[in-house]
């Protein structure tokens, strides 16, 4: 049988699917009938681990995955197709946004359906590794990197009953595009665009103060449509006015919250530094370890350098950060001294859309809404204090931070 695009996707139940595959569906079904998939043979995943060692002690679970896709026709093909649509560096977010996975009939948990986008990353390696080394970052930089990408199986284990899968397909774009690095104790991605609906300026003295620019708001000042600020009643959309002379808005204040009260910064006093859209360099936490002030202290100058090194093309204007360790409230729940609090006081902290769900995900590893609180671990003090707070209404909220 002579498979369409369309004949596909009705076989694998996959409702949607972006448009410009239909453009190269033909050619990529051509080369599967000749040469089969290659990201679904089992002997590929050694060539890899032995080039790279992506995939460690996950190596026989990437093996596995590969032969029963591979004894799955229709599930091949996709994969095919996937792989192939991720050569587009420019397009695959968007064709990503537009996909939807197939899933195995009848539900539940299939080797071959919940490891299928870790064979996609995979087929993806060695054109990231080559990316990275076209910028001169040895091996050393970079394996940490793609080495991450066999560890997303053990992470989806601690999130789904202990199955083996890969739930982190967009995320491992960054790896793919050469834009990911383990730096120290932090991840960092080269470069982020700013996404807060901020105007950030700098003072003449060094102070610097963001002005709300875009940001639906509740009438408390926070993000609207965030867990508890929901109601629209007084809400409003504050947004920058400039004149010949001044800068002229409603400031963010040391929570994250938007004033009540408007500012204006004279021109001759303050400049623009940062703004929605802007290169940035994102940080990110990665789980273990602990988050001490010196070791991020002695991070950050191996970040600079990093950067300085390998990506002086990069006129980046601020480090950020997007995460529910950038909440205030952790300060008074954790304390002055915990690592979790001087880690976030290097921020100035932006209210954004949140629901208070990040935090389920790193410390509960729940990733799913199907939980009551009172059925969550208390094994730590930390997480007996936050399901104490989401028992009382309250949530940890995912801020952006951002500092220079």
């Amino acid at each position: 049988m002579k498979h369409t695009i369309d004949s596909l996707m009705a076989e694998l139940a996959v409702a949607r699917f972006p448009e410009r595959w239909r453009g190269f569906f033909d050619e990529v079904m051509a080369d599967f009938d000749v040469h089969g998939c290659l990201a679904a043979a089992p002997a590929y995943y050694d060539r890899l681990e032995g080039e790279y060692a992506p995939f460690g002690e996950e190596l026989p679970i990437f093996r596995e995955a590969a032969r029963e896709v591979g004894g799955r026709e229709a599930l091949a093909r996709f994969l095919s197709l996937l792989v192939y649509a991720q050569r587009d560096r420019g397009a695959i977010r968007a064709d990503l946004a537009a996909l939807d996975l197939p899933r195995p009939p009848g539900g539940g948990h299939s080797l071959a359906y919940d490891m299928l986008p870790g064979l996609a990353v995979a087929a993806g390696i060695p054109d990231a590794v080559a990316r990275m080394r076209s910028r001169g970052i040895g091996d050393a930089l970079l394996l940490p990197s793609i080495r991450a990408i066999g560890k997303t199986v053990g992470g989806y284990r601690l999130r789904y009953g202990g199955n083996p899968g890969f739930h982190l397909l967009l995320w491992h774009q960054l790896t793919l595009d050469g834009r990911l690095f383990f730096i120290g104790r932090l991840q960092i991605e080269v470069p982020a665009a700013f996404p807060s609906a901020a105007v950030v300026y700098r003072h003449r003295d060094g102070r610097t103060l963001a002005l709300a620019d875009g940001i639906p708001l509740h009438r408390d000042g926070y993000a609207l449509g965030s867990k508890n600020y929901e109601d629209t009643e007084g809400a409003r959309t504050p947004t920058v006015t400039e004149t010949e002379t001044a800068f002229c808005g409603y400031p963010f204040d040391e929570r994250g919250y938007v004033k009540g009260a408007a500012v204006t910064l004279p021109k001759s006093e303050w400049t623009r530094v940062l703004g929605k859209g802007d290169p940035v360099i994102s940080l990110h936490i990665p789980a273990g370890g602990k988050l001490t002030d010196e070791l991020v202290s002695e991070t950050m100058a191996e970040i600079r350098a990093f950067l300085a090194t390998y990506f002086a093309d990069c006129d980046y204007r601020a480090f950020f950060c997007h995460s529910w360790m950038m909440d205030p409230q952790l300060d008074e729940m954790l304390g002055d001294d915990a690592n979790i609090t001087k880690f976030r006081r290097r921020f100035h902290p932006l209210t954004a859309r949140s629901m208070g769900r990040g935090v389920f995900n790193f410390i509960f590893h729940r990733m799913d809404t199907d939980f009551r609180i009172e059925e969550l671990p208390g094994d730590t003090s930390f997480q007996r204090k936050l399901k104490e707070l989401y028992l009382a209404g309250g949530a940890i909220y995912e801020l952006h931070g951002y500092f220079f």
